[in-house]
């Protein structure tokens, strides 16, 4: 039996993550008051403590862990009366942010929107505020929906890098056939518009689906 290699596990994991029901895609933003200063995680990259670098596979010890967790993010900051920019940095953040001390663990996830503590007028002169972030009611349906897209925009990442170019055409005819498919299941009341979305915008972010073709499925609905 041939090895499962990393692209098959990441695929793997979206598939099965995706039979889940997914927070609507509104979902994947949280809103908070005009006053707050947040960031968005332009990039979230999970560190290993020995290497400094991206490594989802090893794990921290619980020692490790009481001191904090390491990543290195790229923010995109807000802050009333200031222009929006984006900054580099690392930190430990506290374990609770992960569950990892409760049996199960979600990564800090690409995309997610953290409140700020400001602490000095300097671009860098502010705290992520951990807590306030755990404490939004909508975080857990945030982090699923991002999960969930991160997954899939990783397998098209590498969609036509490391499929033959055949193969690519014959997934992508399919997927065409479909979405017509669906469509027109849309437009006779055998599915709904929002089954539509979801199913369409998998196949988009994984590269299996081009714009062009949804863009026609979506003139069938609104013809």
């Amino acid at each position: 039996m041939r090895a499962m290699g990393l692209f098959d596990k990441v695929r793997a994991a979206a598939e099965k993550v995706f039979t889940d029901p997914l927070p609507p895609a509104e979902d994947a933003t949280i809103s908070w008051d005009d006053s707050q200063p947040v960031a968005v995680l332009v990039e979230s990259d999970w560190l290993n403590n020995a290497t400094g670098i991206d490594n989802h596979y090893q794990g921290h010890d619980f020692i490790d862990r009481a001191r904090g967790i390491p990543y290195r993010f790229v923010l995109e900051v807000h802050r009333p009366g200031v222009p929006a920019y984006r900054l580099e940095r690392r930190e430990r953040i506290p374990a609770k942010v992960e569950g990892s001390y409760l049996g199960y663990e979600h990564r800090v996830p690409k995309g997610a929107t953290v409140p700020l503590t400001v602490t000095g007028p300097g671009p860098e002169e502010f705290d992520i505020d951990w807590d306030g972030y755990l404490a939004h009611p909508d975080r857990m349906r945030q982090t699923k929906r991002l999960e969930v897209e991160n997954q899939w925009d990783a397998i098209g990442a590498q969609f036509e890098r490391t499929t033959k170019p055949a193969m690519v055409a014959k997934i992508r005819s399919g997927s065409q056939q479909a979405v017509i498919s669906w469509a027109h299941a849309v437009r006779n009341g055998a599915m709904t518009r929002a089954d539509f979305e979801r199913n369409a915008e998998q196949k988009l972010r994984m590269g299996h689906l081009l714009a062009a073709d949804y863009e026609r499925a979506v003139l069938v609905i609104e013809e």
